[in-house]
């Protein structure tokens, strides 16, 4: 195998999704979290969706993100982005 090198390793932008479940006061939401920038989003779950990270998905190309890559932790889902362009809304 050959030696990978760092610098070879394309920088991808993080972006962390996770599902909230229903509280007394309020329902089931998702949060967008970025971690590279102070950026948190929760929205309010709809059964629109088959899963968190599809909704997060289609918010994620509203505000001009292309996702690139997805990687599935047990608790989270994280959508990698190769845009570091702060957000604005």
């Amino acid at each position: 195998m050959e030696k990978q090198e760092l610098y070879e390793i394309q920088n991808l932008r993080a972006f962390e999704v996770k599902f909230l479940g229903a509280t007394n006061t309020q329902g089931s939401r998702i949060k967008i979290k970025d971690l590279r920038h102070k950026f948190n989003k929760t929205l309010s779950y709809t059964y629109k969706y088959d899963n968190i990270s599809e909704y997060a998905l289609e918010y994620l190309n509203s505000i001009g993100f292309k996702v690139v890559k997805k990687v599935c932790l047990d608790d989270k889902d994280l959508l990698l982005c190769e845009s570091f362009e702060e957000v604005e809304e």
